[in-house]
């Protein structure tokens, strides 16, 4: 679709809705650029959309198809519940079916002129299992399902469906970890920074966007506290309060490496925090106005300080242990007030970002 929009259309829509954009778009895209294709060894020319990968891509593809959204939003009555959220090149209608139905055909009347194309990969949730061949007489060309789908990587559905989706995600998760496990003995350093910055991200947007319950990932918690952990630090023993220590921000002294049984509940509510004004909106979106600038942020803020706070919780509650853990003891015997010593050693790594 970034390929196939209108540019003559972008150009003008940017310069309408963002005219301080509109310059540096119309610099980089007011005349055919050349593109090396290596499979091909040929030079082709962008006629059309915005180029993948480039960094105003995303945005000026948005304000050009921005009327498309708005228009199709228009087909349903001001008296019928419907949301239309769009994200890039995928649109999404809530509604009643005969609503729609009426909004999908529109696309596929009316997309072309923006260079939106809907494809037959569509497919629609019925929440009425016994209304499912009415639905798929009424749209003809779309899958139509009454369990559930996915919606750019979040279930949505019975919660059989939404229990299976993310227990499957979770196997696939708990391999992922395994594999990274291999590399943790040779190389511990490369592995904490590709769990830290790219894998623990995977289940966090899950965890972000589906409400479930947390023993889904008890598989993935054991990987992490009986495989990679051990693995990681050539550490036999990482439970206790070792393993709380680890669950601690760098900031604070830890590694961390979170539980994720213990993040889902959390990871949802900061979620449901951080996106609030926009919840809002959406459900609203008739009658209210988009949020401001300063509305954001102060949702960005609040969750901030949430988060620091339950990261100080944490805090105090190794630091608390320390004084009720015999294990912890035996391992400092050799040292005096093993908690004191603890409670330094956190402060020092926090001061520069590492482990105690």
């Amino acid at each position: 679709a970034f390929n196939l929009a209108s540019r003559r259309r972008i150009l003008q829509r940017v310069f309408k809705k963002c005219p301080s954009f509109g310059f540096f778009f119309f610099n980089s895209y007011c005349v055919k650029r050349s593109l090396f294709v290596p499979m091909w060894q040929e030079h082709i020319f962008s006629c059309e959309g915005s180029t993948q990968g480039d960094p105003a891509g995303m945005a000026a593809f948005a304000l050009g198809i921005a009327d498309l959204g708005e228009e199709s939003a228009g087909t349903s009555p001001p008296d019928h519940f419907a949301i239309c959220p769009w994200y890039a090149d995928n649109g999404s209608f809530a509604g009643s079916g005969v609503d729609a139905a009426g909004w999908w055909h529109f696309l596929k009347r009316n997309g072309d002129k923006f260079g939106f194309f809907p494809n037959n990969k569509s497919i629609l949730f019925v929440k009425d299992p016994s209304r499912v061949d009415e639905f798929k007489e009424m749209f003809g060309d779309i899958v139509v399902v009454s369990d559930g789908i996915e919606l750019l990587g979040a279930p949505i559905g019975s919660k059989m469906f939404v229990d299976s989706y993310v227990s499957k995600k979770v196997e696939g998760y708990s391999k992922l970890v395994t594999d990274l496990s291999t590399l943790a003995e040779v190389d511990p350093q490369a592995a904490a920074s590709i769990f830290l910055f790219s894998t623990r991200a995977k289940w966090s947007f899950l965890q972000r966007t589906t409400p479930t319950n947390p023993g889904h990932f008890t598989p993935l918690a054991n990987v992490i506290h009986n495989v990679f952990l051990p693995r990681l630090c050539k550490a036999y023993d990482i439970s206790g309060l070792v393993k709380d220590i680890f669950d601690l921000p760098p900031r604070l002294g830890g590694l961390g490496i979170s539980d994720p049984t213990t993040s889902n509940d959390s990871n949802f509510e900061l979620s449901r925090l951080a996106t609030k004004a926009l919840t809002t909106f959406l459900l609203n979106w008739r009658e209210a106005r988009f949020p401001d600038g300063k509305a954001l942020s102060m949702e960005r803020k609040l969750v901030v300080d949430e988060i620091e706070k339950r990261d100080l919780e944490k805090l105090r509650a190794v630091q608390m242990r320390a004084h009720d853990d015999p294990g912890w003891d035996d391992r400092m015997a050799s040292i005096e007030n093993p908690s004191k010593t603890l409670r330094r050693a956190l402060d020092q790594c926090a001061l520069k970002g590492a482990s105690a």
